[in-house]
């Protein structure tokens, strides 16, 4: 994750493993604490955003070329190309690839 403009209300979210099980960690960012957990062995991605934050999200390389379902979304959602996302508003996303 990473901050993509001052104040924090764009970030950047593109988990990478490096050969671990899973990837969950939290920060926090100028609006508020962010979240994230990408569980390979599930091919599940959960974002946790404040108020007032929008995220590209990118899906890791692995998910390229495979069908990506939304299946929780507080907020707006939209697909920008491949396994690239923007999400939109306060809540939890959750992003199912199968």
């Amino acid at each position: 994750m990473e901050i993509a403009e001052p104040g924090g209300g764009k970030l950047r979210i593109a988990p990478q493993t490096g050969g671990l099980p899973y990837v969950q960690g939290q920060t926090v960012t100028p609006r508020g604490l962010v979240g994230v957990s990408w569980q390979p062995q599930y091919w599940r991605l959960e974002v946790t955003l404040p108020a007032a934050v929008s995220a590209e999200v990118k899906l890791p390389a692995t998910c390229e070329g495979k069908r990506i379902a939304i299946v929780e979304s507080a907020g707006e959602v939209t697909h920008v190309a491949g396994r690239i996302f923007t999400i939109a508003g306060p809540g939890r996303y959750v992003f199912q690839v199968r």
